[in-house]
């Protein structure tokens, strides 16, 4: 009697973990503020003030992954978030957007990945099937794309968040 409740309970067990192990969540931010108008611009001072507020609001989310694509501002925007989860920063060419979020869907991670406005939304795109553009001037809103597999099923939400 006792075996088949302890076999039930295992049981249980292993379909919670399985069912949480399904998931993966991922964080799409704009890189923040930048000196100038040039390709190559770097953050100004309330960019990297920014990207410090960007780290407290993400001081809980267990982050296994941060990426950030070849652009510096965009490395100086996801630095402190790695640096606080000791990660190294992976870092992805923007043409190859829509690929990286699509596999890393796939995979039961937490990962921030810090963009432009111009891949973003190709990004969620990719996953949601929702059309959103991001203005020149916002920088405080998170997407995050949270993705639920189950046997054979597949749904990815998005929720938009803001960080100050």
């Amino acid at each position: 009697m006792y075996m088949v409740k302890g076999f039930k309970f295992l049981f249980l067990i292993s379909i919670v973990l399985l069912v949480y192990s399904c998931q993966s969540t991922i964080y799409l931010v704009r890189h923040a503020e930048k000196q100038s108008e040039a390709d190559a611009a770097l953050l100004s001072e309330i960019g990297l003030q920014r990207a410090q507020r960007l780290k407290n609001w993400m001081f809980d989310k267990h982050i296994d992954s941060v990426f950030a694509s070849t652009y510096v501002r965009t490395q100086q925007t996801a630095q402190p978030t790695a640096t606080y989860y000791r990660k190294s920063l992976t870092i992805y060419h923007p043409d190859t957007s829509a690929l990286l979020v699509h596999n890393l869907s796939r995979l039961s991670k937490t990962c921030l990945i810090v963009g432009h406005t111009t891949n973003i939304p190709v990004m969620i795109r990719e996953l949601t099937q929702h059309h959103i553009s991001i203005g020149l001037n916002e920088f405080s809103n998170i997407y995050i794309l949270k993705t639920k597999r189950c046997l054979f099923k597949k749904r990815t939400t998005l929720q938009v968040a803001h960080f100050e």
